[in-house]
């Protein structure tokens, strides 16, 4: 009736909502995993997680952003959708954790000795669970040493506590037993 040809609007309107719509999918999106993170609750706010690559305490969960606090004290922000579609390790959710503690030893010196060396280790830190099993096996040789791997368990806040004491004290029980700590090196032999 104004005489205004309504093709060209109507194909303007459309490619706007058309952008409004692809704009507003990405922010539904984080709703929808919001709503699922509430609903079947892997994790709830002061939990350790780690998402992803990403690992840290959760501080909030928000209609849009869960937010964490890493170990050394940054805080994350990750979209709720990149949440729910990948995979969530909660790491508080039980009452102890087991702790792997992978050290090197030479060759010369008798897999046992290490063993025993190593169990020593975590079993003379004193928040270590005496009814859990503390134990050492080889996990593997390499070119220069033998990788041992050492597990014991502690409660699930006294995890890095333990791990850091009972790595920060290895040198002096393998010094103490006379075991050698590796490191990578090459042993030429020359002919006469």
């Amino acid at each position: 009736t104004l005489g205004v040809d309504t093709s060209s609007l109507l194909a303007i309107l459309s490619v706007a909502g058309l952008a409004v719509s692809l704009s507003m999918q990405t922010a539904l999106s984080n709703v929808a995993g919001a709503l699922m993170i509430l609903t079947a609750k892997p994790f709830r706010s002061g939990d350790y997680v780690q998402i992803g690559d990403k690992a840290g305490t959760v501080l909030t969960i928000g209609a849009v952003y869960t937010s964490l606090r890493t170990y050394d004290n940054q805080i994350i922000y990750l979209p709720n959708s990149q949440i729910t579609a990948g995979s969530i390790v909660n790491m508080t959710s039980e009452d102890v954790r087991r702790i792997d503690v992978n050290v090197s030893a030479s060759y010369d010196d008798a897999a046992d000795k290490v063993r025993a060396a190593l169990c020593a280790a975590a079993a003379a830190h004193e928040k270590t669970l005496r009814d859990r099993p503390v134990e050492a096996h080889v996990f593997s040789y390499g070119d220069s040493s033998i990788q041992y791997v050492l597990r014991f368990w502690a409660r699930t806040e006294d995890y890095w506590t333990c791990y850091n004491d009972v790595l920060d004290g290895m040198q002096e029980v393998f010094s103490a037993a006379g075991i050698t700590m590796c490191y990578p090196h090459i042993n030429v032999h020359m002919g006469s």
